[in-house]
């Protein structure tokens, strides 16, 4: 999952998706869409220092080139991050056993239920 959704492979498949990409109709900015450009400007484009300079690459691209899927590109870059986020791990992936080996489950006598199963 980090390939996937590191950052340099996930604004290249927004370009690739942005040259295919054509709008139906024109979209137009209301209010809370200003509010989240702005906070995406903030968190994508200068906190998040892993992927800002693709965060600003896009944002370049997008106005220059493809104006009428801006709302879109915004949208799929608050995306990248929010998957980023879920599923960017900074260790190797570990074996099944190794993760269960952490987890205890209660035990189950025999002939008795759990009390908040018990009928």
């Amino acid at each position: 999952m980090n390939s996937v959704y590191s950052p340099e492979m996930y604004y290249n498949r927004m370009l690739a998706f942005l040259r295919a990409y054509r709008p139906l109709t024109k979209t137009y900015l209301a209010r809370n869409d200003l509010l989240t450009l702005v906070r995406s400007l903030w968190y994508l484009g200068i906190v998040d220092h892993k992927s800002r300079n693709y965060y600003w690459k896009i944002m370049r691209k997008s106005i220059s080139h493809y104006q009428g899927a801006f709302s879109e590109v915004v949208t799929m870059a608050i995306y990248g991050y929010h998957f980023r986020k879920l599923f960017w791990s900074p260790k190797l992936p570990i074996k099944l056993e190794e993760w269960l080996s952490g987890v205890t489950l209660p035990r189950i006598v025999s002939g008795s239920a759990p009390e908040k199963l018990r009928v």
